[in-house]
This record gives C-alpha cells, sequence and structure tokens, in this order.
C-alpha cells in the first residue's frame, strides 16, 4: 500500500454535496461531520474522489432517464493513413455520443465548483460505450498513467462483472431492459416501455455498481457513504451482505461522514 493510499476517500453521492458545500445544508443533523471533513479535504488530510455516474447516470433527470438511456448510440471515426509500402491503414473507433446527455443543472454545477476547489478528483468509468456529461472538464478527471492504465480497465471489468454476477450493479437494469424490449429491440431501447421508478431505482443500482468498481480500480481506501442497502427490499451493491463481501475481496473500508471522523481524529 503506498504511504498517501489511505489519503483517498471515495464520497458517494449521498454524501457528497453535503462535504463540498456544508453551508448549503445548514439543518442537517450531521453537519458537524460534514465540515469536519470538508476541513480535512482542505488541508490535505483527505483527498477526495467521485465516480463519474454522478454527473453521467444519476444527473440525468428521472424523468428523462428511460428516453435517454434507451436512445444510447455511437459516433463512429473512420480514419485512414498511407503506409509506407503503399498499403492504406484504416482505424474505425466508436466514441460516446455526448450530445446525448443534458450535461449539468446549476445546482449540480455550483456543487462541482465547490469540489474542484478542494481538489476533488472524478473516476471515470471505462465501460463500452459510456455515457459523457459535456459539462465535466478533463481537468477534472483522474487518469491513470501509461503503464497501468491495462491494470485499471481490467480490474474495473472485474470487479463490475463479479458484482453483476451477484445479481447487482448494472445487471438489475440490464435484466429490466431485457424484460420490457419489444422484438428487434436492446435491452437500453427496453427501458423506454418498463416503469418511471423501476428505471430510477434500477440506474440507481448501477452507478452504486459503478462506483464500487471505479474504487476498487483507481485503489482508494475508505468508501464514505450512507447507503445502508436497505431499498425496499431490492438488491443492492450496499447490502449486508454484499458490504462483508467487498471488504473481504477487496478491502474497502466502507465508513459513514460520522466514522470517518471519528477515525481522522
Amino acid at each position: 500500500m503506498k504511504a498517501d493510499q489511505k489519503m483517498l476517500v471515495t464520497f458517494d453521492s449521498n454524501v457528497w454535496r453535503k462535504v463540498v458545500s456544508p453551508k448549503a445544508f445548514p439543518r442537517d443533523p450531521d453537519r458537524v461531520f460534514y465540515e469536519k471533513i470538508h476541513h480535512f479535504l482542505q488541508n490535505g488530510q483527505l483527498r477526495g474522489r467521485l465516480s463519474e455516474t454522478i454527473f453521467t447516470l444519476e444527473a440525468i433527470e428521472r424523468d428523462k432517464r428511460s428516453k435517454t438511456l434507451s436512445s444510447a448510440r455511437f459516433n463512429v471515426i473512420v480514419q485512414e493513413a498511407f503506409e509506407a509500402d503503399g498499403s492504406i491503414r484504416m482505424t474505425i473507433q466508436l466514441a460516446s455520443d455526448p450530445s446525448l446527455h443534458p450535461g449539468n443543472s446549476d445546482y449540480l454545477n455550483k456543487h462541482l465548483e465547490d469540489a474542484e476547489k478542494l481538489g476533488l478528483q472524478i473516476m471515470p468509468c471505462p465501460r463500452f460505450g459510456r455515457f459523457v456529461n459535456p459539462d465535466i472538464k478533463d481537468s477534472l478527471y483522474v487518469i491513470p498513467d501509461s503503464s497501468s492504465i491495462d491494470q485499471w480497465m481490467t480490474t474495473f471489468a472485474m470487479v463490475a462483472k463479479e458484482l453483476e454476477t451477484r445479481g447487482v450493479g448494472m445487471s438489475i437494469v440490464q435484466k429490466l431492459g431485457e424484460e420490457y424490449m419489444a422484438q428487434g429491440q436492446i435491452w437500453p431501447e427496453g427501458l423506454d416501455n418498463a416503469p418511471s421508478a423501476d428505471v430510477k431505482r434500477a440506474v440507481a443500482e448501477w452507478a452504486d455498481g459503478d462506483s464500487v468498481a471505479a474504487h476498487v480500480a483507481f485503489g482508494n481506501y475508505f468508501f464514505c457513504t450512507l447507503d445502508q442497502g436497505k431499498s425496499a427490499g431490492s438488491p443492492s451493491v450496499f447490502s449486508p451482505e454484499n458490504k462483508l463481501w467487498l471488504e473481504s475481496e477487496y478491502q474497502i473500508k466502507f465508513v459513514t461522514p460520522k466514522e470517518l471522523c471519528e477515525l481522522m481524529n
């Protein structure tokens, strides 16, 4: 473990805004803990990271998620180059279409500005055809160096796949899409026919799975969340059983804001 690894904290979607903008939540009963964590970030005792799913999957308004996800498509970029021997080398690149994403709301942008001031970085989730939020500056992303990029991508894919095998993470939204897709459709298109409440829960679970996979792939230490995996009995990445497995298999240290403060004292 690197000397500074214990400083790296992944902040879940249910805590990060309160951490970076504690004054915006004056009535929160745990505000004292958010202010302490804010201070730890300011003075460099902690380094914060956020999953890009906060700004991609979860940033899409809930009533628009079905339509946006069902409209997913690629930009196809074809490049040709002449080789020295006279042959032609053709490269075909499938890139995400940033025009699909509506971007950040003013509310989200304000908190993101506060996060940037504290030095928080955004962890990309390397999925094939992943959504890209056009409002996220490239400088905010943390990118592995060239010597470790293969390991990063392999680890992310492995953790995400294992979560899906356990029936959580992205597997739930894919199963939902398959249940409602018409003949000749693919599963994202089926989401447009599914109940919006079900899509909301499934997309949130997908985001949770990818945030955990990103946490492991980037070698972060603490995962700060309030999620107890008790949403109406639905399968969850954060169920007690899955948390125990993740702690054992990948040494993830799940903490609440209060617990993080206690560990820092």
